[in-house]
């Protein structure tokens, strides 16, 4: 039985892994709305260096099928039912690149924006991480509908991080307004990178976004307050 995390408690995967953890899915699946809206959820994972320095991303836009990422089908709709993911990324952790030293898991809705559309409407939505090998459940985060979702169009579900004893996940569980990968890509990288330098922490982060009122609007005068937040 996979292990369900709330926001902020993490695990070790080898902990919970039945054997040496070689390749792990990671998948998400979500249903349309009551009133029968479908919603496009992308996820996508977005790769950084030991110093917070962007390496790659894999998502819909880079389909990356190579020997450490694997991007399978884009479901646009939800819903499919049965044991079958809607979104799903496979990662080979034997293979990863040395560059490789977090992994961003992210999810946002596509062209939210233009269908007027937030993480409020998405229903029955979760993140499950299980083992390609023993296809055993490891871990489940719920993206439940909470007030705080209204107005949000992505949310950072939580990170893969390298400690001496192997890799551990961590549930950030925040949500944010962005128009697509691209902006997540600068929300995360951006402040994580000057983060690390300074050895603040994703609570600090976390604030820092919460308290910013330029993630709340579209406007192009917001982007340049995000830029100018990111030192850009």
């Amino acid at each position: 039985m996979a292990v369900r995390l709330l926001k902020n408690q993490k695990v070790q995967l080898a902990k919970i892994a039945e054997n040496q953890l070689r390749c792990l899915s990671c998948g998400m699946k979500w249903k349309p709305n009551k009133d029968g809206e479908t919603l496009d959820l992308d996820q996508s994972l977005i790769v950084l260096d030991e110093n917070g320095g962007y390496v790659k991303q894999v998502s819909y836009r880079k389909k990356e099928k190579s020997g450490e990422f694997y991007y399978h089908g884009d479901d646009v709709t939800g819903g499919s039912g049965g044991d079958s993911d809607d979104k799903r990324i496979d990662i080979t952790f034997s293979a990863l690149n040395s560059q490789c030293d977090r992994i961003i898991v992210v999810v946002n809705i596509f062209q939210a924006f233009s269908k007027m559309q937030d993480l409020c409407m998405v229903k029955d939505a979760y993140i499950h991480l299980w083992d390609i090998d023993s296809r055993k459940d490891l871990v489940e985060y719920q993206i439940e509908n909470l007030p705080k979702f209204e107005n949000k169009t992505g949310i950072i579900v939580g990170e893969f991080y390298k400690q001496e004893q192997g890799w551990e996940f961590r549930i950030i569980g925040e949500p944010v307004r962005v128009k697509d990968i691209s902006e997540m890509i600068d929300i995360v990288q951006g402040k994580y990178a000057s983060l690390l330098n300074r050895k603040k922490s994703w609570e600090e982060f976390l604030s820092q976004i919460n308290s910013t009122p330029q993630y709340t609007s579209n406007s192009s005068s917001s982007r340049r307050g995000i830029f100018k937040l990111f030192g850009k």
